[in-house]
């Protein structure tokens, strides 16, 4: 480990845990790896400059995704119609 965190010869995280930087941004890792993603990323600068390189991307697709949620009335109509159908067949 240097100063920088847990470096390779190459200037990447040398346990490979920028692999997980992606998930990390878009909050997708499983519990378990985050906790173990968080306790590594403030002594792992490679790590931290890939974060922060796709944050801004990130983030317009978490805001994006926000956006594109169906209408909670388009929901309603949608199971409502499946009972309707599931009603027809239960016969």
């Amino acid at each position: 480990m240097t100063a920088d965190g847990p470096v390779a010869g190459n200037g990447h995280c040398a346990d490979g845990s920028e692999l997980d930087a992606a998930a990390w941004v878009l909050d997708a890792l499983e519990p378990d790896d985050a906790v173990r993603f968080a306790r590594h990323l403030p002594a792992c600068r490679p790590c931290q400059h890939t974060v922060a390189e796709l944050e801004p991307a990130g983030l317009l697709l978490l805001s994006a995704s926000a956006a594109t949620q169906p209408p909670l009335r388009l929901a309603v109509a949608a199971i409502a119609g499946v009972r309707k159908a599931a009603g027809r067949h239960a016969d």
